[in-house]
């Protein structure tokens, strides 16, 4: 079997990666070598990936997998839901949602399902950039800004 650097294969070839993606051992290189933001950003990410695995489950069948919304959940991305909460705070986001979502069954996710759903729905719409960790006694600025103070 010939193996291509562009990882592309012949008709019939099993479907194996000869060479790992370009950049892939820099960059591993430099989130283990790096602390700090590193870090904070690693932790966001994993809790937006968490987030949108319990959107899938919990959130989807009314605001769609797209977070476009439908006639039986408002869109989380884009203009309106970005018009609705940039210059709030997450503490804000948070408390709708642990008292809202999922309708009549809020009680059923815990703190940290709700922190992971926000995140990722932080990251949807382009604002989990440079922003640190938060959870319900930490509030960060959606949007940009300065952080307010804490509850």
């Amino acid at each position: 079997m010939i193996l291509r650097p562009n990882g592309s294969r012949q008709s019939g070839e099993p479907r194996t990666r000869a060479f790992p993606r370009p950049g892939a051992a820099l960059l591993a290189g430099l989130l283990f070598s790096v602390g700090g933001p590193v870090a904070a950003e690693s932790t966001l990410t994993d809790a937006a990936r968490r987030g949108e695995a319990l959107y899938g489950e919990h959130c989807a069948s009314c605001h769609l997998l797209s977070l476009r919304g439908s006639a039986h959940g408002a869109a989380l991305r884009g203009p309106a839901f970005q018009d609705r909460w940039r210059g709030t705070s997450t503490s804000e986001l948070l408390r709708y949602n642990q008292a809202n979502m999922p309708p009549g069954e809020s009680a059923s996710l815990r703190d940290e399902e709700h922190v992971a759903i926000v995140t990722y729905l932080l990251e949807a719409n382009g604002w989990l950039d440079g922003m640190a960790p938060f959870d319900f006694s930490t509030p960060r600025r959606i949007g940009g800004g300065a952080d307010p103070e804490p509850d």
